[in-house]
């Protein structure tokens, strides 16, 4: 089946046009009629830098380094300091810019992974992340969201813990779970996407784990996910 290349993304260090899902580099001819993001040096990573104050332009610099967040996040994540008006570097602001660069190029993090990275605290970042998205008049974060982060949690959480069941056994469950029994919830965000990826992997643990489920996974989980409880 042919690629539908429904799911494209600039890349404006090379002022490219590339699907997510095959990676192909498609030529004007290609691109949908509806596809019509400007370019030009506004759009540019070193244009966007001319229009935001350095401590801005820095501290993104920064938290993508430290992140090792590829060049389109930071571009994203400079046109939003700029469209929201950030004229202060101040670290909960920056780290939200970032953040929702990541949500928009559909390369998502977790706020807790901001959290320790970044060293911000958790409400902190939460009353920036929320003004950011009121200002530019953005949704939070959507269903869709959840499922792209199940297989870099599953990693993360292979690679702390000394078990030996399969990811993809375990990825597979935790897709199942938030299905049938966590999507509705998290549509009416009534609970936070960190405690979601924590009850599907807990349960999924349980459902393909010959033994219990020890205290030490536990903290594992909590540690990966980012809760305090379980």
């Amino acid at each position: 089946m042919a690629c539908s290349h429904d799911t494209l993304v600039r890349d404006t260090s090379a002022d490219d046009v590339i699907c997510r899902t095959c990676g192909l580099v498609l030529t004007e001819d290609q691109l949908p009629p509806e596809w019509d993001v400007p370019s030009g040096p506004c759009m540019t990573r070193h244009g966007l830098e001319d229009l935001l104050p350095g401590g801005v332009v820095r501290g993104i610099a920064e938290i993508c380094s430290t992140m090792h967040l590829c060049d389109t996040v930071t571009v994203e994540a400079l046109r939003l300091a700029h469209a929201s008006g950030l004229h202060r570097g101040l670290q909960p602001s920056v780290a939200a810019c970032v953040y929702l660069a990541c949500k928009n190029v559909r390369l998502y993090r977790t706020q807790h992974e901001f959290e320790v990275e970044t060293k911000v605290s958790g409400k902190a970042l939460g009353r920036a992340i929320s003004r950011l998205l009121r200002t530019l008049k953005q949704s939070p974060e959507g269903v869709e969201c959840v499922n792209e982060m199940l297989p870099r949690i599953v990693s993360r959480f292979a690679s702390r813990d000394r078990g030996k069941i399969s990811t993809a056994k375990i990825e597979q469950c935790m897709r199942e779970i938030y299905r049938n029994r966590w999507q509705n919830v998290h549509s009416g965000r009534s609970v936070s996407i960190n405690t979601v990826l924590a009850k599907c992997l807990l349960e999924a643990l349980h459902r393909v784990s010959e033994n219990t489920v020890t205290r030490e996974t536990k903290g594992v989980i909590k540690t990966v996910c980012g809760v305090k409880t379980l």
